[in-house]
């Protein structure tokens, strides 16, 4: 097995893995905040890690980006986590 094969491999294992522990929280708290709360924790995290990367950002750039990351990222990922809510696991996971 490559190694490109071995990371993809491990890349459909992690994300597969994701909608199970998302059924479980949302059992326990509303979908909706389960979702900011685990982009608000992964965006700080990713800042952290950019640094002052952050700053190359062309000023003209940081609305359309800032908006582009709200449309994308959260508004795909709120749908996903209130239909992981009321759908089985597994056919998330598919769809």
């Amino acid at each position: 097995m490559s190694r490109n094969a071995f990371y993809f491999a491990l890349m459909c294992l992690v994300w597969g893995l994701t909608f199970l522990p998302v059924k479980i929280g949302s059992a326990h708290v509303p979908p909706i905040f389960l979702a900011a709360a685990r982009f608000t924790i992964a965006g700080v995290l990713m800042l952290l890690w950019a640094g002052r990367d952050v700053l190359a950002v062309p000023p003209a750039a940081r609305r359309r980006l800032l908006i582009t990351a709200l449309l994308v990222n959260t508004g795909n990922y709120t749908f996903l986590f209130w239909g992981t809510a009321h759908a089985p696991s597994g056919l998330a996971a598919i769809v």
